[in-house]
């Protein structure tokens, strides 16, 4: 009887046991059973004027993004940075995500073009076990996000990496006059921070950089990045986040420590190399490590009262724990300043080797 337990019950309760984890993972986690504060108060970006919306086929369906063009574009080939949103329900989701992350604000001050991908509904509680569920989970059903595997997010089968591929494709192909193709970034929050250093890992001869704030990388791709070109990397995290844990999360993701160094290996530090200090506050330490292929940067934020799932530095849009501090890194200015000393670094290099 023994023995028919463990083969057989046993998996069965192992199974139900991962698969309650996953379900329980959401970019709002500790807000599920909360009334949603910022629904219906999203301001519209003050950039508008310049914002398309632009929609281009791809992984068998229409998909959509947000282009900002800043009012110098005419002139030269700017940068871009392609930047992924979180797991959420704030409609407009891709005002809201230039809202909190100030995106916009700053492309327009640095000179950058921003495109912002929406994501796809997905809800993660099925209907059978709606009345087992702890609270409402009403406001579930209407989340877009990223189909990143082993995480909820956007809708199953939908191939978020073919997305990537074919905005890539977009910017060379339409927006070629107006873009520097070298010099194409990616960011993202949360769930949308999961794709891109997905992004960044498989396309890194297409991803000039990336910038993650609240993500992670999970346990099941970490070794599978580890091979690969060298990628400009930048981590933003909180260690106050009870969402996407900063030391991770069993099987599910990796520690900031690992991702960071995955990166690390990966761009040819030996793990002996001393680390620069970009930023200290007493909040916030910024660590950068100059490896031989490209950069690779960690932000720890560790404040009281703790800040949670935010975008460091962000706007808290209703939720008054992610306000931020006078001591707290902006990560959005930070990350673009990051982006322009790679733009000089390699400047650098190719004049020394014209030279």
């Amino acid at each position: 009887m023994r023995t028919v337990f463990f083969l057989v019950v046993a998996p069965l309760f192992q199974s139900f046991a991962e698969w309650a984890e996953k379900s329980r993972i959401s970019d709002d986690l500790q807000k599920l059973c909360d009334k949603d504060p910022t629904r219906g108060k999203v301001q519209v970006p003050k950039q508008q004027d310049q914002l398309t919306n632009v929609t281009i086929s791809s992984s068998g369906g229409s998909r959509t993004f947000s282009l900002y063009m800043p009012p110098q574009s005419a002139k030269s080939r700017l940068p871009a940075v392609i930047h992924w949103h979180g797991y959420n329900s704030h409609y407009p989701i891709l005002d809201y995500h230039a809202e909190v992350t100030k995106v916009l604000d700053q492309a327009q001050k640095s000179n950058y073009v921003v495109i912002m991908p929406l994501g796809t509904r997905r809800d993660i509680v099925p209907d059978i076990l709606r009345p087992l569920w702890i609270c409402d989970p009403a406001n579930l059903k209407d989340r877009l996000g990223w189909n990143v595997p082993g995480l909820p997010g956007g809708a199953s089968g939908v191939d978020d990496e073919r997305f990537a591929e074919d905005i890539l494709s977009y910017v060379k192909n339409k927006l070629s006059d107006r873009v520097d193709p070298s010099r194409v970034y990616t960011a993202g929050f949360s769930n949308g921070g999961f794709q891109a250093h997905r992004i960044g890992c498989k396309m890194s001869s297409e991803i000039a950089g990336v910038g993650v704030n609240a993500g992670s990388m999970e346990k099941g791709f970490l070794d599978e990045c580890r091979k690969g070109d060298p990628v400009p990397v930048q981590s933003f995290h909180s260690r106050g986040d009870k969402t996407v844990y900063y030391n991770g999360r069993g099987l599910l993701w990796a520690s900031q420590e690992e991702v960071i160094d995955m990166w690390k290996t990966r761009n040819g530090c030996s793990g002996s190399e001393e680390p620069q200090i970009t930023s200290s506050t007493s909040s916030t330490l910024c660590q950068r490590w100059m490896c031989p292929g490209a950069p690779v940067e960690l932000c720890t934020l560790d404040r009281d009262p703790p800040l949670t799932h935010c975008w460091i530095g962000g706007k808290g849009a209703g939720y008054t724990e992610c306000n931020p501090q006078s001591a707290d890194i902006d990560a959005t200015a930070h990350m673009f300043e990051f982006w322009d000393f790679l733009a000089l670094q390699a400047s650098s290099n190719t004049s020394q080797i014209v030279v």
